[in-house]
């Protein structure tokens, strides 16, 4: 029994939408079925219960599924639901955009019971997985879950830290980049980088990460009365990989800030994924520049 999974199916053909259901709930999954995307999308934002999938169909009038999607995708509550495109097509332009968007996954009709419930399962336990680190995270580093817009004043620059870490199995973190090239109070920024990593590890196993995972995270530094923009991804080399942490350390970093602090280290994680040069100096004078501003 799939206790507790809950499934949106949505599609114009009421037929499907109840094939699809009785499928789903034989095997133990509850579904809310929509034949209309707008009902669909006021149930997943004014809803107090969030699928944990949903399958739609692209071709539907009045807004379709592409549409829809991109909807859903503005929404921070349901951007991170895993989304599956139904359609009686199989076109390859019509998958490119499926995939071009960002869709998970993409199954055409007529499709076996056995196909819908392989998508459906491996989807769903990744995407359960991924809440329960989220939860472990909350616990275990007070992410900042709060919309707040404190800024920090230019002449507290002293105080914000940019640093690129690495993890090594035997040595455990080691500080390969940092700016300003001074320590801060106490413990040192290799010591607060190595519990950052301890965290990360507790939770993750970095031998099953994913090629392209990443993970950015924003939490509270007791120890140091500080806060703490992080971002963890895996480079993948020729014959091994290493997991890469990119940390901001300011006195104060809202949730809003962090918005627009994760351009800059998607910047840098391209940069080092290919192995080309950046400066972290720069990248410390945009951080400044962003978290010294009001970030509405």
């Amino acid at each position: 029994m799939k206790e507790n999974i809950n499934i949106l199916v949505l599609d114009e053909n009421p037929d499907i939408v109840e094939n699809v259901q009785i499928i789903l709930e034989k095997r133990g999954y509850k579904v809310e079925g929509f034949l209309d995307p707008v009902k669909a999308l006021d149930f997943l934002v004014k809803g107090k219960i969030k699928p944990d999938l949903i399958l739609s169909d692209i071709k539907m009038p009045n807004l379709n599924g592409y549409e829809f999607y991109k909807r859903v995708n503005k929404h921070p509550q349901t951007s991170n639901i895993p989304f599956i495109f139904i359609s009686g097509k199989s076109k390859p332009d019509e998958i490119r955009i499926g995939k071009r968007l960002g869709v998970d996954d993409y199954i055409t009709k007529p499709f076996t019971e056995e196909d819908l419930l392989s998508v459906i399962s491996g989807k769903v336990r990744r995407y359960r997985r991924n809440l329960a680190v989220q939860k472990g995270l909350i616990k275990r580093l007070e992410v900042m879950k709060f919309m707040t817009s404190p800024s920090i004043s230019l002449d507290q620059k002293d105080k914000l830290f940019f640093l690129y870490m690495k993890w090594d199995e035997k040595e455990g973190a080691k500080l390969a980049k940092y700016y300003p090239n001074k320590k801060i109070d106490h413990p040192s920024l290799t010591e607060v980088g190595n519990q950052l990593f301890q965290a990360f590890n507790s939770i993750y196993k970095p031998k099953e990460l994913s090629k392209n995972f990443s993970e950015t995270i924003l939490v509270t530094l007791k120890n140091i009365n500080k806060k703490a923009y992080l971002n963890y991804f895996k480079k993948e080399g020729t014959k091994t990989s290493e997991i890469i942490m990119l940390g901001i350390i300011a006195p104060e970093i809202s949730y809003l800030h962090s918005l627009r602090l994760e351009q800059i280290f998607e910047e840098i994680k391209n940069s080092i994924i290919h192995s080309t040069e950046w400066n972290i100096k720069e990248y410390w004078k945009k951080a400044l520049k962003i978290l010294g501003t009001n970030p509405l």
